[in-house]
């Protein structure tokens, strides 16, 4: 008689299936030049209905693209309004194509998530900023909370436009004036107790008082000013160390020598998994064959 017995995968199989899952997920995930593109053809086809009267160029952006994901689409409409600062990086209407649209299908500004990631992993003050604008209305319309998302900005200065170009000139210098406007305004739509300090005081010490506010009352804010402290001590060491040994010969720190043999580690650990990936893979596939008894 033949018997088929069946054993669980191991974990190590598991394992190597799941990243090998993962892998293929990020191969199928659609590339910033793809989305960019169909965002360009979305907005084009939306000025195409509009010029011919038809109303359904509301909506046009969103049925254009609603084969992406929610975070696909959203990163999609904003790559587009990105773009459209490349070629005049002075104008004051950025945001305007985009603020139309929304106006017209409040969809497009549906996904927290989306704008969450986008306004965290952003470190170009323009780009933050024009990013930050159109968060805003998201804000107004679903009472999002992307708080902690930006008062890293608080801390940060860069000019987000040039003079000549913008119509509010009163914040085109420094991301963290914007910034400052953004998270108070937040708080205000999220019903936060918050009180804002006096109009008279300077700049500055309203972002002090921002800052320490939410390090006490706002999730994700914890750290938020100390991080930047405690780098700005650690390149204060590094400064003085590299001048107390200008002049010698140059030893690396551990933190550099850690560095440097990690560098190497990954090539004889590389054999060694794919010796053991491939010996689990034979092993668990053996063991499905069928065996007379």
């Amino acid at each position: 008689m033949i018997r088929l017995k069946l054993y669980m995968p191991s974990t190590t199989f598991r394992l190597v299936a799941l990243i090998w899952a993962a892998a293929l997920c990020t191969s199928w995930a659609v590339s910033d030049e793809e989305l960019l593109a169909r965002a360009d053809n979305a907005f084009a086809e939306r000025n195409r209905l509009r010029e011919d009267r038809d109303p359904r160029f509301k909506t046009a952006v969103w049925d254009s693209l609603s084969e992406l994901s929610a975070d696909e689409r959203t990163r999609a409409v904003l790559l587009w309004m990105l773009s459209l600062d490349e070629f005049k990086p002075d104008s004051p209407r950025t945001t305007q194509p985009l603020s139309y649209a929304i106006f017209d299908d409040p969809r497009l500004v549906e996904n927290e998530d989306g704008f969450r990631r986008m306004l965290q992993h952003e470190d170009d003050p323009r780009r933050f900023y024009l990013i930050s604008s159109i968060a805003n209305m998201a804000v107004q319309r679903f009472g999002y909370d992307f708080v902690s998302c930006r008062a890293r900005m608080l801390l940060r200065d860069g000019a987000v436009a040039k003079p000549e170009g913008e119509l509010n000139p009163d914040h085109i210098h420094d991301v963290s004036i914007s910034t400052y406007g953004s998270i108070v305004y937040n708080l205000e739509q999220l019903g936060a107790d918050y009180e804002a300090p006096e109009e008279d005081l300077s700049h500055e010490a309203k972002i002090d008082h921002l800052v320490r506010w939410l390090r006490e009352n706002w999730p994700g804010c914890e750290k938020i000013g100390l991080e930047a402290a405690s780098s700005s001590r650690h390149q204060d060491r590094q400064q003085l160390r590299n001048e107390s040994h200008r002049g010698r010969p140059t030893v690396p720190d551990a933190e550099t020598s850690e560095n440097a043999g990690g560098m190497q580690f990954p090539k004889w650990v590389l054999w060694i998994s794919g010796g053991i990936l491939a010996a689990a893979l034979i092993a668990y596939f053996a063991n499905l064959w069928p065996r007379g008894r």
